[in-house]
Formats: structure tokens, C-alpha cells, sequence
């Protein structure tokens, strides 16, 4: 009986310490996993969920969710539609902008204030509707979302926000098949005829929502919200022990980039994922009609490295050049971005320190080189 109770008490004291040591790691540094909120409305919230049959992942409506990491602490809260938004009627006025994207648009990681589109609303005197969302969000569900709920309120123009980096990847069904199996998604995969068809990889939605309810654990849930210790124990988990415990894991293959260039999106990307792209954005030009789109291509890290070595933006010109045609424009944030940098800055200055996503600073630049372009932002 003694041997168990000093075990029992040793075993505590090692996870008090752990934790405690867990707690100074993810507050003392710039830690990029995950940290405690202490929020019990997060235990069990489906904040980023499939609950839509059209285009899957979207927010439950009159929800809210506490985010928290090393470098950031915000609430996000939606309205009556599931945006994080204001409310707003579907038959409000004409002049508003439909703003569709994914986390950059939706402002992870900031307040609801420093997001591009409140900052355009602001400078541009004009409703600036977010119907940004995360969750493995492409080009296909930007289209799927406009056509399903977005298009259905008044609105004079549409501005779609394009990240290269993981929109391409995003609208990749192979790419689906192997990282992500248990989302229920909408890809285009060729018709055997030379054209695209939409198809979902899930058979069915409900499928979808079982696979991802396994994954929400009472218990694990718990320990994410008011533990340290457990994303410390995650993120070793993820990094060194998986691969000991689990079979070798089939990789997707990304596009080359040519030797001695940074990989990046905005320049190496296959005829594929052009394809799925462009039709995407004129499905959201057929269903805007005389409605002008505006396409806003957002870089991260890895863009500004392979634009400081090419001096050029091969996905801005071709996109733009394709946009002429189309009708639809293209405002590539890349050079602009690049050019605003003050001497002895990097393009890390508009990124959060502990996450890949713009800081209050990055979505400011962005909006003020937008507002200049569509029709005389402020600065």
C-alpha cells in the first residue's frame, strides 16, 4: 500500500512539474502551438465545423470561441449567418462589397477592428460583408459559399482574398485524400470529357460530421482548454514520436521549384491547379453578373523570399493577364507590400511572432494599399 501511494504521489509531483515547466515554455517564448484559454464554452465548440451540404466548413451562427495563442488572445463572435461579422439583412443596401476568402479574410488572430475588411469599410465609407472563414477553406468553397449564401445579399461589387500558399493546395482532392479524409469538401476532378465536375471526397456529409465528433474527446478537450502540459505533449508528440508508433504515412507531392529558389506559391504551381482556380473565379464571375470582382492576391513569408530573389510575381502578371480577359481584376499585394517594408524591416513585421497569419500591422498595409486601388483608401 505504501509502494502505491508514493508512486501515486510521485506520479503528481512529475505532472505538476511538467506542467509548470510546460506553463513557462508557452508563456516565456514565442511558443507556436497551441496554449490553455481556460474557456469552458471551448470544450466542446465546433467553431470551425462541416455543417454546411454546399461548401462544408462554416461557423454555427450566434457562436463565439475564444483563440489563444503564445502571441495573441481574441474572441471571434458570429451573427444570425455564421459570419464573424456585424449583423447584416439580406436585403440591406445595395452598395455593400461581398468579401469571400479564407482566415486572412476572416482575421485570425486579430480583433474584429484591425481586419482588412473593417479597415476598408472605415476608410472607404462602405459595408465590407466577411464571409472569411478557416478550416481548409479553397477557391472552390469561395465559389460554392457566393452562390449558396453570400450572392443572396444586396451587394454592388465582390472581392474574393487569395492565398497562394494554401489555396491551391486547398482545392487539391489528392492533396484532400491524404491530409485530410475526414472533412466533407467540394473539389473539381476531371469529367473524363476534357471538362471539370464538382464532386465531394466524403459520400455524405453526416459521414463527415461522425469522423470529426470521434476527434472531440470531453476529457482531451479539457486538458487542451486548462492545460499547458497537454500542447506540450502534443506538439512532441506530432514532431518526434508519431512516426515511431505509426506506419510511414504516403506524402502529397508539392510542385518543384527550380534550384536554389525559395518554394512559393505564388510562383510554382502546376496547370492543374491553374485550371481548378480560374474556374472557380468565373463561376464567381458568372454568379456576380454586372457585379465587378476584384481578386486580392495575400502573400506570406515564403512569397516575399522568392519575390526578394526574382523581382517579379509570376502568379500576379498571369493572373492579371488572365483577369483582363475575364473581367475580372487582379491586385497582386506581393510588390506593394514588399515596397512599404521600411529600411531594415522584414516581411516578418506583418506577421504574428507564434503563427503564420497577419498581425493588426499586415492586415493595416494590406488594407491601406486596397483602399488606394478601389478608390482612395486613408492612410
Amino acid at each position: 500500500m505504501k509502494t502505491l501511494s508514493y508512486t501515486l504521489l510521485l506520479t503528481f509531483y512529475c505532472l505538476v512539474l511538467f506542467e509548470a515547466g510546460s506553463q513557462f515554455l508557452v508563456r516565456q517564448t514565442n511558443w507556436s502551438g497551441g496554449v490553455p484559454t481556460y474557456t469552458a464554452s471551448n470544450i466542446q465548440s465546433r467553431f470551425w465545423s462541416d455543417i454546411n451540404s454546399h461548401f462544408g466548413v462554416w461557423h454555427p451562427s450566434n457562436d463565439s470561441y475564444h483563440h489563444k495563442k503564445a502571441c495573441f488572445d481574441v474572441t471571434y463572435l458570429t451573427n444570425s449567418y455564421g459570419m464573424r461579422d456585424d449583423e447584416q439583412a439580406m436585403d440591406g443596401p445595395s452598395a455593400r462589397t461581398v468579401v469571400l476568402g479564407d482566415s486572412f479574410v476572416e482575421g485570425f488572430g486579430v480583433a474584429k477592428e484591425d481586419r482588412v475588411t473593417d479597415r476598408l469599410a472605415k476608410a472607404l465609407n462602405r459595408p465590407y460583408l466577411n464571409f472569411g472563414t478557416a478550416g481548409n477553406f479553397g477557391p472552390t468553397q469561395y465559389q460554392l459559399l457566393y452562390q449558396h449564401l453570400a450572392g443572396q445579399f444586396n451587394h454592388d461589387a465582390v472581392l474574393v482574398g487569395l492565398l497562394p500558399e494554401n489555396d491551391f493546395t486547398d482545392d487539391d482532392m489528392s492533396h484532400g485524400q491524404l491530409n485530410r479524409a475526414d472533412r466533407y469538401r467540394p473539389y473539381y476532378v476531371s469529367d473524363g470529357a476534357g471538362g471539370l465536375a464538382l464532386t465531394y471526397y466524403q459520400p455524405s456529409l453526416e459521414k463527415a460530421q461522425a469522423m470529426q465528433a470521434e476527434k472531440r474527446s470531453l476529457w482531451k478537450n479539457t486538458l487542451r482548454e486548462f492545460t499547458a502540459g497537454y500542447h506540450v505533449w502534443k506538439w512532441v508528440e506530432k514532431r518526434h514520436l508519431k512516426h515511431l508508433f505509426q506506419k510511414p504515412k504516403q506524402h502529397w507531392q508539392r510542385p518543384p521549384s527550380p534550384p536554389g529558389m525559395v518554394f512559393s506559391r505564388f510562383y510554382d504551381y502546376t496547370p492543374a491547379d491553374w485550371r481548378r482556380l480560374t474556374t472557380a473565379l468565373k463561376a464567381i464571375k458568372t454568379t456576380a453578373g454586372h457585379r465587378p470582382v476584384t481578386v486580392a492576391l495575400w502573400p506570406r513569408h515564403l512569397d516575399f523570399a522568392r519575390y526578394a530573389q526574382t523581382g517579379f510575381s509570376r502568379l500576379g502578371q498571369e493572373l492579371a493577364a488572365w483577369g483582363q480577359l475575364e473581367g475580372i481584376r487582379v491586385i497582386d499585394l506581393l510588390p506593394p507590400m514588399t515596397k512599404a517594408l521600411k529600411e531594415g524591416e522584414t516581411q516578418e513585421v506583418y506577421f504574428h511572432p507564434c503563427d503564420g497569419h497577419w498581425n493588426a500591422y499586415g492586415n493595416k498595409v494590406a488594407a491601406d494599399i486596397l483602399g488606394e486601388a478601389l478608390g482612395g483608401g486613408k492612410k
